[in-house]
């Protein structure tokens, strides 16, 4: 019976990561993120009762999902995860049939784990996520902060979660509206707009505060994400522009004293032609996911540098406030 029991555990397991996971974490999350964005903006614009009713449930079955795959890759990633996982598993399997799963290799320990787990309010989700970290969630989503600010040592890192009580309230609250949508038709029952927009939004953040305190819990060692990289690179990029456009605004001054804007012009056009050019790359095509856009070929080394490079012509002509009297002597 139990051997029995457990197959059919493995299938449903595999079954529902053939629908609802991408190939790895940082697809899924990423998936997850869109998803919510895509129901923040039906909620906020959808004038139709029934459109509002599905995004509840589609909200809830997105934090769902979200839970599922955490509590999968916690659980695989140390053996303290999966002892205090193997302590919430409500049911016993033989040493057996257990060894018999994971030598198969058809799912890991934290699947099933999480196919196991329940997700059908808040209390269940805290009380999984919160057994597993081995921490007091809701303590901890007091005081969530920004992974990604925290990893780059920014000591104002804001809260993510004003009034922890309130969320957790607004999001139980959605799970109640999507528990009755999803098995009545509750013809009589309305999703007003304010409403619906309230209620998505607080999944959404709850959601972004459960990522937060994963990350800095139990993957404080893990690697730069791709998107952590992206978001790297892109304040790079963002700051070498501005050093670039610093020297530029200094130039055009400069050049309109020597009567050179036209070249100064036409110079700069040049060199924006050919860094477009050379940032394309002729990649867009031929690679796909989150690395094309930061795979640029050095485009902030090239800012870097051509503000370098004006930054060194306007030395050789010295400040602008005494070049105009120089010149003309």
């Amino acid at each position: 019976m139990a051997n029995r029991r457990i197959i059919e555990l493995v299938q449903e397991a595999l079954a529902v990561r053939a629908r609802a996971y991408g190939p790895n974490s940082d697809s899924t999350w990423v998936e997850v993120k869109k998803r919510m964005h895509e129901l923040r903006t039906l909620a906020a614009t959808v004038e139709s009762n029934e459109v509002r009713r599905h995004v509840i449930v589609a909200s809830i079955a997105t934090l769902q999902t979200f839970v599922r795959f955490s509590i999968s890759e916690i659980v695989n990633s140390g053996a303290q995860y999966r002892l205090r996982a193997a302590e919430r598993i409500p049911e016993k399997y033989s040493v057996k049939d257990v060894l018999m799963l994971l030598d198969d290799q058809t799912i890991s320990f934290g699947e099933l784990v999480a196919h196991i787990a329940s997700y059908n309010s808040v209390t269940d989700v805290t009380s999984w996520l919160g057994a597993i970290l081995g921490l007091d969630l809701k303590s901890a989503l007091s005081d969530a902060r920004s992974h990604y600010m925290l990893r780059r040592g920014s000591k104002g890192a804001p809260l993510l979660v004003a009034d922890v009580d309130q969320l957790l309230a607004d999001v139980e609250n959605t799970f109640r509206l999507r528990h009755i949508l999803a098995h009545e038709m509750a013809y009589g029952l309305s999703i007003e707009s304010e409403e619906c927009r309230r209620l998505v939004g607080a999944v959404d953040r709850f959601i972004a505060a459960l990522n937060a305190v994963i990350w800095n819990t139990a993957y404080t060692e893990a690697p730069l994400s791709p998107e952590e990289f992206y978001a790297r690179v892109s304040e790079a990029r963002r700051a070498a522009r501005s050093e670039l456009a610093m020297s530029l605004f200094r130039a055009r001054e400069v050049a309109r004293i020597l009567g050179s804007s036209a070249w100064l012009r036409k110079s700069h056009l040049h060199w924006v032609r050919f860094g477009r050019a050379w940032v394309g790359g002729g990649l867009k095509d031929e690679l796909v996911g989150p690395m094309p856009e930061v795979l640029r070929f050095g485009e902030t080394d090239m800012i870097l540098r051509r503000a370098a490079q004006v930054a060194e012509w306007l030395a050789f002509w010295g400040d602008p406030l005494t070049l105009k009297d120089r010149w003309r002597k």
